[in-house]
């Protein structure tokens, strides 16, 4: 009789011990994901208009909320920076900006550099 009382106690304490394992495993599995920072929207610029050859070809644009709306900071040529905000305005019209600021860390960059003939943001 005795023994029933201690499996029943007993027996919640061992899924106890199976949550750090559990924890371990979900960690592992959410490393290999895309990180929050990383770009999942369309393309604003087709392949052949990101190209730049000098520092002073790059500028940086804002997405339609800006980065005091929980938005995001893009580096592009400047070339194509116009053709790029109206690209925005079709892609992203129905996207509501919320009053946050952004933790992405495209908004911390300072200025755009040309890096292997590509405009890049930087600190």
């Amino acid at each position: 009789m005795r023994l029933r009382h201690v499996e029943a106690f007993l027996r919640p304490l061992t899924w106890l011990a199976a949550i750090p394992v559990l924890s371990a495993a979900l960690l592992m599995g959410s490393c290999s994901r895309l990180k929050p920072w990383q770009v999942r929207e369309p393309a604003l610029l087709a392949e052949n208009e990101q190209t730049c050859s000098l520092d002073d070809e790059c500028t940086i644009i804002e997405d339609l909320c800006g980065c005091s709306s929980m938005g995001v900071k893009y580096a592009v040529p400047k070339a194509y920076a116009e053709e790029t905000r109206k690209r925005m305005i079709k892609l992203f019209a129905d996207r509501a900006c919320l009053d946050a600021l952004s933790a992405d860390p495209s908004c911390w960059a300072a200025e755009a550099r040309c890096v292997d003939h590509r405009c890049v943001l930087f600190p």
